[in-house]
């Protein structure tokens, strides 16, 4: 008997370790098309066409466009030692990437500016390098991440079958004897 409970309680850790989120992110955003509310950020609600599942309005961050922008990542200075200038080239500390914030109505327009390319240096016969930095364009955006409150039971052995258990839940059974709970191997989603 206390081997029995053992067994079911491991299968339940393995079961648990396998388990993961049915979540879908709502199209229509922070509001409920059915009951026609708007949620600020940080709020929860079930939503009105389907009760299984919770919602949370959250705040995301979505890039627009990504461009390479050139830099001019050499800047003289001179230095007097002695009595003879010398010019020295140093790296400028610009980051390779930079984040700006634009609204969503200049996310729909945004273009990329064209993008500068190395200069023929006649006198020694090379190109000129051209340092580039990417530069993201981002918007913040309010999404409805919604997830379900209960396990669904995927993989199920074939000598056990699903029943509901309530409007939202679902318990394992042995098909030869529904009273008795399936202790074979299964995965769960929830």
């Amino acid at each position: 008997m206390q081997i029995n409970a053992i067994i079911r309680a491991l299968i339940v850790m393995v079961c648990i370790a396998h388990a993961f989120c049915d979540c879908y992110r709502e199209r229509s955003g922070c509001r409920d098309l059915g009951n026609k509310r708007r949620y600020r950020l940080g709020e929860i609600w079930k939503p009105s066409h389907d009760q299984c599942y919770t919602c949370k309005c959250r705040r995301i961050k979505v890039t627009a466009i990504s461009c390479k922008v050139a830099v001019d990542d050499k800047r003289i200075v001179v230095v007097k030692k002695s009595a003879l200038p010398a010019k020295f080239a140093v790296d400028n500390s610009e980051p390779k990437e930079t984040s700006v914030r634009i609204t969503p109505r200049q996310a729909k327009t945004k273009k990329c500016p064209p993008t500068r390319a190395p200069t023929y240096n006649w006198r020694t016969g090379t190109f000129e390098d051209v340092t580039y930095k990417t530069v993201k364009y981002f918007y913040y955006k309010r999404v409805a991440v919604c997830c379900n409150r209960s396990l669904t039971y995927t993989f199920v052995h074939p000598s056990c079958k699903v029943v509901k258990d309530g409007k939202c839940n679902a318990k394992v059974v042995q098909k030869r004897n529904p009273k008795l709970l399936c202790n074979a191997p299964m995965s769960l989603v929830g």
